[in-house]
């Protein structure tokens, strides 16, 4: 196979992936556009931001397609600035709730940040020798160097991993509500991100060892799973928070026993978990101590000491 067939045939699968993942993409944004409108918090703010870079960056590579000038730099540029924030802003997600879990962890943040800045390096790496190249099609396609597309797609998938696996072992370890339906989704949950994204990081590091598919297509598709899942786990927290998932009969009469203390009550009102620090709001620690899982919507954890 010739340079410009191999260039033509991945401009036609960038353009499928582009047009079938885009009807999926403008759901997103109208649901989490939905859900910002009816909560301000903060998690569904961030959710709406990631999502309106991976459309916008569709529209781009569509209008690319329909109008193309020859300026690939530009679509480059574009594509890669747009998701290296975008996957970003979804990396940090993925870190708040396990930071939040272990208490403000400063190990774990260092490993955020030195995480984030092997990303930065690797896309720095990226346009340093961008390999675009572009045919009479208008497609314009890139075949970045390999070990630095493993590099950005170690970084991310050991943070997306890591970081699931710490939340989804606090949750098993405090809340103790192996009964109910909010410890079943919301385990179940991380435990299904964090085992498809494994599987999704390995095949598109296998795809990228073996220059089967360019890099700018398996960043793409990497990219959109990426946003499909965080803006599913933030719709299920949604659904929660505003009553759209009913709590099962044993979960609420479990919730309502005298034997429960206040740190592990479930209750119907706000399906919750209350902390000490509320009733230890005058002390000097209860900042540290009072935060919210930003998944799991007003439950509020002790912290790891």
């Amino acid at each position: 196979m010739d340079s410009d067939e191999h260039v033509t045939i991945n401009t036609h699968l960038e353009l499928i992936t582009t047009v079938f993942s885009l009807p999926f993409i403008i759901s997103d944004a109208y649901l989490t556009f939905k859900m910002v409108r009816k909560d301000t918090r903060k998690i569904y703010k961030l959710n709406a931001l990631q999502v309106s870079l991976l459309l916008l960056n569709s529209i781009t590579m569509l209008l690319e397609h329909a109008f193309s000038d020859g300026n690939c730099f530009y679509v480059f540029t574009s594509y890669n600035i747009l998701s290296f924030f975008s996957v970003g802003i979804i990396f940090s997600m993925s870190f708040i709730k396990a930071y939040l879990c272990m208490g403000s962890s400063r190990k774990l943040f260092y490993l955020y940040i030195i995480l984030q800045l092997v990303r930065g390096v690797a896309v720095i790496q990226l346009f340093i020798n961008p390999g675009i190249q572009g045919n009479l099609m208008g497609g314009c396609l890139w075949d970045n160097p390999t070990a630095w597309v493993i590099t950005l797609l170690g970084a991310e998938a050991f943070g997306f991993i890591t970081f699931t696996i710490i939340t989804v072992y606090f949750m098993s370890h405090q809340l103790r509500q192996k009964g109910s339906r909010i410890y079943t989704i919301f385990i179940k949950d991380g435990l299904i991100f964090s085992v498809t994204i494994s599987m999704f990081y390995v095949a598109a590091t296998v795809l990228q060892s073996l220059a089967i598919v360019q890099s700018s297509i398996i960043l793409y598709v990497m990219w959109i799973a990426c946003s499909k899942f965080a803006t599913m786990q933030t719709r299920h927290s949604f659904k929660w928070h505003h009553r759209e998932i009913l709590p099962e009969p044993n979960a609420v009469a479990a919730s309502t026993t005298p034997e429960e203390t206040d740190e592990t009550k479930l209750t119907v009102k706000d399906y919750s978990v209350h902390t000490l620090s509320e009733r230890t709001s005058s002390s000097s620690n209860e900042s540290e101590a009072e935060f919210v899982v930003m998944e799991l919507d007003k439950v509020k954890l002790t912290p790891f000491k």
